[in-house]
């Protein structure tokens, strides 16, 4: 409906928020990865469905964000996430690169700026990247463990 209405006015900009998990599905999140690859995939195609229109169609992928959701996915017992909460990211971030990719019709931004990068070494070594992966999510539950959380 909305791309009806930008082709009537003849422009427009559309903004998806995916996440880093819409390119690299991590656990214990499968699910919530599939849903972010699905929103990739279908913002990818938009774009260049779009493509010879003044109709700009970008993707925004934020890692983890200071949100309820976050915060209450990392307190669940049941959950095995180890990531600090320290280390989200206020939502002003993702705000602001919202405004960046419409400003200059990026196609694509991830945020925190250099997580692309780690993305695209994940692309092209998957092997590795699951195996340093596992260290890591073994070594947080380790020292989980050892803090008595």
């Amino acid at each position: 409906q909305a791309v009806k209405v930008m082709r009537r006015q003849g422009h427009g900009r559309i903004v998806n928020v995916a996440s880093l998990a819409g390119r690299r599905g991590f656990s214990p999140l499968g699910g919530y990865s599939a849903t972010k690859f699905a929103l990739v995939g279908m913002t990818e195609a938009l774009r260049l469905e779009l493509g010879g229109e003044d109709i700009h169609v970008s993707l925004v992928r934020p890692a983890v964000v200071d949100t309820p959701l976050a915060t209450s996915a990392q307190r669940d017992a049941g959950v095995p996430m180890h990531w600090p909460e320290r280390l989200n990211m206020p939502p002003s971030w993702v705000t602001q690169c919202i405004f960046l990719a419409i400003r200059f019709r990026l196609a694509e931004i991830a945020v925190p700026p250099g997580s692309a990068l780690i993305e695209k070494l994940a692309a092209l070594t998957p092997g590795t990247t699951d195996s340093v992966l596992r260290w890591v999510m073994g070594a947080a539950q380790r020292a989980a463990s050892a803090r008595g959380t």
